[in-house]
């Protein structure tokens, strides 16, 4: 990803987009000082349960216990039987402070779990707009692929998270990007029922009348929810 801001990159269904500036590098999250009596206890841990631990705190949104693990010299890499980071906790719940320190201790933006998901998947589906931007900032891969050839924006277009998906988008994500069925994201939005996201799309540039492997639009998919409004937006 670009560190500078582009003028302008096109896609395409020709829309220009500006891919998003590489944040400064983060300060140092703040940790306890060396000698406290907590984190000399940590340090006193196995790795493996120094990770345990982490990722614990991680998927409880504890940030206190966070920084004390950092201060204790824990791997930020360590992962828990789903695959997934602490970072794809605090990008699942949405705990921007808690995103910043892993990230300034070294985790990996473009962590992936078994799915092949990233942490900004996971900011995608649970419509966490902060982390989102955030993870882009330090260069996640908006184009990263999943086991089903899926990108962040189809996680987004199949939740309906109108925010993230402008966000996505206009950081220079393909809208009209296909997966293993050669499914588009607004297929996937008007499949699931999400007007507004299917709104979004359309007016982003998306491809109307794009056909999947079964032949089937966007439209098709709309139709089995029997919504004028998204029915008529399609057609």
């Amino acid at each position: 990803m670009s560190s500078t801001p582009a003028t302008g990159d096109r896609r395409s269904s020709g829309r220009r987009c500006t891919p998003v500036a590489a944040a400064p590098p983060l300060a140092a999250c703040p940790t306890p000082a060396p000698g406290d009596a907590v984190a000399s206890r940590m340090r006193s841990l196995f790795a493996i349960e120094k990770g345990s631990r982490l990722l614990q705190a991680a998927k409880q949104s504890r940030l206190s216990e966070i920084r004390v693990l950092l201060a204790a010299g824990v791997d930020v890499g360590a992962t828990d039987g789903d695959g997934l980071t602490a970072l794809h906790w605090a990008a699942r719940n949405g705990q921007v402070e808690m995103a910043e320190c892993l990230l300034a201790a070294g985790a990996d933006v473009d962590a992936r779990d078994l799915s092949n998901w990233t942490p900004l998947y996971w900011a995608a589906k649970q419509g966490q707009l902060e982390v989102a931007n955030i993870l882009l900032s330090a260069g996640a891969d908006l184009e990263a692929r999943d086991k089903w050839q899926n990108t962040p924006v189809f996680l987004a277009a199949m939740t309906g998270h109108v925010d993230v998906l402008r966000l996505l988008v206009a950081s220079c994500a393909d809208l009209n990007a296909r997966e293993e069925h050669e499914t588009t994201p607004l297929h996937w939005a008007a499949y699931n029922g999400h007007a507004g996201a299917a709104a979004a799309l359309l007016e982003l540039g998306a491809e109307k009348r794009a056909r999947n492997r079964s032949g089937r639009t966007p439209l098709d998919e709309a139709r089995e929810w029997s919504d004028q409004q998204l029915t008529d937006m399609l057609s």
